[in-house]
């Protein structure tokens, strides 16, 4: 529509079980990447969130005699996330 491709991607990949990640990691994003190919030097930057199933963790936030749930849009970056998955 503007006739110029992206400098960078967002990709979310939903519904990865454990058994799935290497798969991600080792032909997915491959894939995606050989497609920016097609372009002559075309290399965006690309980040690719991975949002696991069946996850049990709870996010609470100490509020003032009790727990509540965070408000949206809160961002986790660390503790329970990885860098490498």
């Amino acid at each position: 529509m503007n006739h110029c491709l992206p400098e960078k991607i967002v990709v979310y990949r939903d519904g990865v079980s454990d058994g799935q990640l290497k798969t991600v990691a080792n032909y997915e994003i491959p894939q995606l990447q050989k497609c920016f190919e097609a372009f002559e030097n075309y290399q965006p930057k690309m980040v690719v969130f991975v949002v696991q199933k069946k996850i049990s963790t709870n996010l609470y936030l100490a509020a003032p005699q009790n727990f509540v749930t965070p408000t949206p849009g809160t961002v986790v970056d660390h503790t329970i996330t990885s860098c490498e998955w």
